[in-house]
């Protein structure tokens, strides 16, 4: 399922790898209505795969995840919850190489938890030139 409003976008996937390339459709398509160029989009699809994956782990499950990312001044966010089934004893961590990932390409990271359910928030700026 997916939403819009000017600036926002969301999509509720299944929590299983083969769905998460939507999720990058649609982070790189905000960011290149946000007039980033090709690497900074490509850093944007990076960062969501990584987070998703933190989301999902190594569990298998039936639950969802939503992503929401909107245009804020010259940055894209992209926020990411997992539904109550997911986020059931779960406790979110990004692996070494992960965030080694995420430091080179984007400008903000966080995993979260809050009411129960676990959630990624990554920011990326666009820079000028």
């Amino acid at each position: 399922m997916m939403t819009a409003t000017p600036g926002v976008m969301t999509l509720t996937i299944p929590a299983a790898p083969e769905h998460v390339r939507f999720a990058r459709l649609l982070a790189g398509g905000l960011a290149t209505q946000c007039q980033f160029d090709l690497d900074a989009v490509e850093d944007v699809r990076i960062a969501v795969d990584e987070c998703c994956y933190a989301l999902m782990g190594d569990r298998v499950s039936t639950g969802t995840i939503t992503i929401t990312c909107s245009a804020v001044a010259d940055a894209v966010r992209i926020e990411g919850w997992g539904d109550e089934e997911l986020s059931q004893g779960a406790t979110p961590e990004f692996a070494e190489l992960s965030e080694a990932i995420l430091d080179a390409v984007v400008d903000e990271y966080e995993l979260l938890q809050r009411a129960g359910r676990i959630g990624f928030v990554v920011m990326k700026r666009r820079t000028n030139g």
